[in-house]
């Protein structure tokens, strides 16, 4: 099995190597199927330059790896793409060549996006494409939608998250311990936030470590006097002290398929902490009302109100967040997620030989 991967990131290597960062999935994949991760060149957002030269220079460069890495591998290969960046152009030049003699399974992530949906919808036909994941139900429906071969499963296998590493009892004391906690830039609807925070008797701080917030700050409401904003890039270690030190963690978002939000969502429940969330098609599958957090409508009473309520009643902001610390434990975590994807690679595997007994025709 060959994992696809972009260029990896050394500085995080050597901070998982210390227990300064939590791991890397595929790692876990590549370890439990003894496979091989492959490094493909960079996506677009990991270029410099003009959007356009920076989606071509992404594709020149990964068409041109999907090329050589195909020729070269051995007949009955499977290939795991993690993204649609490297997972195209493989499929792309596996239709391409007269014999395929590889199985195919990428995970998609772009999926929230109609124009990209539009393209896959009209190159479906033209790649080698076995099988392809998306990371919430929701967005399985859409890619299903697009991908039109009943023949080629689409399967949701949700984002996963290293219980190993956010845990409250590996965090450092903070002394300002915030009361809310926030996180993350994309997608987040701050605006929304900062109209609740004066109708919340709390300390808020807002960490979200963005070129967007620094963009975008200039138009947001005046920052209230209850909210301190963090725009600094803080380690995996100083965001797992935060998380420990919150009462709770609350994830504004815009309404959208996708699935803006998740990483935090599922690093705070893994840490134990209640998460309110404004409703959104993208919301990770995880998250139950009243079970496992708290979904509330996009306005800014709902969202204080929904606030000041857990913040009156710890006992059921502990319950919460006890059962959403289980939840990822079981069903969300870092082991849990490699074993899926291995048998999502398991299943068309074992069909490897129809296609190499067709190519060969």
């Amino acid at each position: 099995m060959y994992i696809i991967i972009g260029p990896e990131n050394k500085y995080h290597l050597a901070a998982i190597a210390t227990g300064q960062a939590p791991r890397f999935d595929y790692r876990l994949i590549a370890d439990l199927n003894q496979g091989t991760v492959v490094e493909a060149y960079p996506s677009p957002s990991g270029l410099t330059g003009g959007k356009l030269a920076r989606t071509l220079g992404s594709l020149q460069s990964n068409l041109r790896f999907a090329y050589q890495f195909v020729r070269s591998l051995p007949a009955g290969s499977v290939i795991y793409s993690t993204g649609e960046t490297w997972g195209l152009p493989i499929g792309f030049v596996g239709r391409m060549l007269p014999q395929r003699h590889f199985k195919h399974i990428v995970f998609g992530h772009r999926v929230f996006s109609s124009n990209w949906l539009r393209l896959l919808r009209f190159l479906q036909p033209t790649l080698a494409v076995d099988s392809w994941l998306c990371v919430t139900r929701y967005q399985a429906r859409l890619l299903r939608s697009a991908v039109a071969n009943e023949s080629v499963p689409v399967t949701a296998v949700a984002q996963a998250v290293d219980t190993q590493f956010w845990r409250s009892d590996l965090a450092e004391p903070i002394a300002d311990r915030p009361t809310i906690l926030a996180v993350g830039a994309e997608m987040r609807n701050y605006p929304l936030l900062f109209a609740a925070a004066p109708y919340i008797d709390a300390e808020i701080v807002v960490l979200a470590a963005s070129t967007w917030m620094e963009t975008k700050r200039e138009a947001l409401t005046t920052k209230p006097e209850n909210v301190t904003l963090i725009t600094e890039r803080l380690t995996h270690s100083q965001l797992r002290d935060f998380y420990a030190a919150a009462e709770l963690v609350v994830v504004p978002v815009y309404d959208t398929p996708q699935a803006a939000g998740i990483t935090t969502i599922h690093e705070a429940m893994a840490m134990g902490k209640c998460v309110v969330a404004t409703r959104s098609l993208g919301l990770p599958d995880s998250l139950i009302d009243n079970q496992t957090g708290v979904i509330t409508a996009p306005k800014k009473i709902a969202l204080a109100n929904s606030i000041n309520h857990l913040l009156d009643h710890p006992d059921r902001r502990q319950k919460l967040g006890q059962t959403a610390a289980q939840r990822m434990r079981h069903s969300y975590s870092l082991e849990w997620y490699a074993t899926a994807v291995n048998q999502a690679v398991d299943s068309i595997a074992m069909d490897i030989a129809p296609i190499l007994k067709v190519s060969t025709k």
